[in-house]
């Protein structure tokens, strides 16, 4: 997209050849921010040659993922993720897409998963953070790495498939490097260390797991999510090919991994800053689990921790913004976007504005259970995203960070880390460039 074209949205001036690159690349966080104040809902700029369409408002998210859907595909970032996740479900596009999705969806409804609770309270437990002042965040990434490891290849983490986080980790910090630095505007063929780094790391990435599809396949039993993968069959009758299950493992493994981490971590450090939101999280646990541990029968039961979990998604989404790229007739608010165009949707920004939400900077669980969210616009709540491409584990997430909640929240109290204040990075994910630190405390109760 030529800088020359034509302006058609409001939006920042903008630097021959450069465009406005510092919008997403140095805090895209507070530059989109800045860009909805002084612009509005719709608004537009450029990252060097790339035409970006900023979209702030839900009733124009549901536009571009539900009713004009076929006018978009993933965007330029999400696709060239596929250096790391091969073909999956978050990088894949069209009929691939679809047939894949049909395949893997019937693997991550409620009544499947039921049997994964106990590995995830066992997963909590063995991992339970120590006392002290520390960093919640490494605690609870041990936590859902045990988790991934025991759910979706039915494997121990002390065994050979507890090598895939570190490798995932470094290809994913690799790529998260590249796009944050001026490397991103390199063409691939030119020779870097960490790019060598990067192949080094998914020529063993795909070793060890196409190793693990075999075992699986080889033992032909087990309930794990491999297991019912190798299972699954298409409309045709057909089974996924070894390349496709690799893709589709190792997208499981990062979306499971880090953003439940992340959820977790911002969840327990808001009751470390929210001390009475704590005490009603604990009065529950004690009410509903009387000091036994959780179990899968108890989700519907734990109302008030899944709402402490919703508010952290609304203010803190691990997934932070979803982008599509335009491909097809596309019109919002009666304006043509043209073809080429990065459209990014903010859901920090939605999950905060003020025309939807009562207090919109405030920690509130209690507006998920008074009846507040129910007339919500349908996308004001996106942490999953969504139309037909929200994600496809959003129950297993969900049940995983209440499980684990509770199961750290029976045996620990929070209180904030003196000096600590978050420092996010935006990338991919929201990641914390300086951890989530909280003081732990042993709790001790009459039940416990």
């Amino acid at each position: 997209m030529a800088l020359t074209h034509p302006r058609t949205l409001p939006g920042p001036r903008n630097l021959p050849l450069l465009g406005n690159p510092f919008a997403l690349t140095r805090d895209p966080i507070t530059g989109l921010g800045r860009l909805h104040r002084v612009h509005g809902d719709l608004s537009e700029f450029w990252v060097g040659n790339r035409h970006v369409v900023y979209v702030g408002h839900p009733d124009l998210a549901e536009q571009v993922l539900v009713k004009q859907r076929e006018s978009t595909i993933k965007d330029t970032i999400t696709r060239e993720l596929s250096a790391v996740l091969g073909q999956g479900l978050v990088t894949s596009d069209g009929e691939h897409w679809r047939k894949q999705r049909k395949q893997i969806a019937p693997s991550f409804q409620p009544r499947h998963l039921a049997g994964y609770a106990a590995d995830m309270v066992r997963s909590a437990v063995e991992c339970m953070p120590g006392t002290g002042d520390l960093d919640v965040h490494r605690d609870m990434s041990r936590t859902t790495l045990h988790i991934v490891i025991r759910t979706i290849f039915g494997a121990e983490p002390s065994g050979e498939a507890g090598s895939v986080g570190k490798l995932v980790e470094d290809l994913m910090g690799s790529f998260v490097s590249e796009q944050r630095s001026a490397w991103r505007f390199m063409p691939k063929w030119v020779p870097a260390r960490h790019r060598f780094a990067v192949l080094t790391a998914r020529r063993a990435l795909d070793d060890l797991v196409f190793a693990l599809i075999d075992r699986a396949r080889a033992s032909g039993d087990g309930d794990s999510l491999l297991a019912r993968l190798l299972a699954a069959r298409d409309d045709g009758g057909g089974g996924m090919t070894d390349e496709e299950l690799r893709d589709e493992l190792v997208t499981l493994f990062l979306a499971g991994h880090e953003t439940t981490s992340l959820l977790l971590s911002f969840t327990i450090w808001l009751l470390a800053e929210h001390p009475e939101v704590q005490e009603r999280v604990h009065a529950e646990l004690d009410a509903v689990l009387g000091g036994e541990p959780p179990t899968g029968a108890d989700l519907k039961r734990l109302p008030y921790c899944e709402a402490v979990l919703q508010e952290s998604l609304r203010l803190y989404p691990p997934v932070w913004a979803i982008a599509r790229e335009v491909v097809g007739p596309l019109v919002l608010r009666d304006i043509p976007i043209p073809l080429g165009s990065q459209i990014v949707i903010s859901m920090w920004h939605i999950h905060r504005d003020p025309r939807f939400w009562v207090g919109p900077e405030r920690f509130r669980p209690e507006r998920w259970t008074n009846g507040e969210t129910a007339d919500l616009p349908k996308l004001a709540f996106m942490p999953f995203g969504g139309g037909a491409r929200v994600c496809v584990g959003n129950h297993f997430a969900m049940m995983e960070a209440v499980l684990v909640l509770a199961t750290v929240l029976q045996q620990r109290r929070v209180a904030p880390s003196p000096g600590y204040a978050p420092d996010f990075v935006a990338a991919v994910t929201l990641r914390p460039r300086n951890g989530v630190r909280v003081r732990m405390e042993r709790r001790v109760t009459a039940d416990l």
